[in-house]
């Protein structure tokens, strides 16, 4: 039975985070900060460039404090508002960013997703 869990802030996403992946190294570009590699999926929705409501369903690659990465088969604009349900386990998270950048990688695309928080 999953379990849905609204994330209003980010020092609770950072404890949720923490209890369901073991933290990597960071690299230099982000400093002192914790990425999680996760395996779960992410669902997207937005509007598109003609402002008609969007979803599409792709992969959780990665988590961190302020983001996420999400590979699917279409790409999405840099800038563009999403709401993600991204589910990890049993749990579902429901997060809010923005789109940072797109890379066309084999058998898709990663999309880089800053999170937006109440705080």
């Amino acid at each position: 039975m999953e379990t849905r869990i609204e994330i209003p802030t980010r020092q609770r996403w950072t404890e949720l985070l923490a209890k369901f992946a073991e933290s990597e190294r960071s690299d230099s570009r982000r400093g002192n900060q914790r990425s999680y590699v996760q395996f779960g999926a992410a669902k997207l929705s937005f509007d598109d460039e003609q402002g008609t409501p969007t979803g599409r369903t792709g992969r959780l690659l990665n988590a961190s404090d302020s983001g996420l990465m999400v590979k699917q088969y279409e790409s999405i604009p840099e800038e563009t508002e999403v709401a993600v349900e991204a589910t990890i386990g049993d749990e579902v998270f429901a997060l809010t960013g923005r789109v940072v950048h797109t890379t066309e990688t084999l058998g898709g695309f990663k999309i880089g997703i800053e999170l937006r928080f109440a705080d």
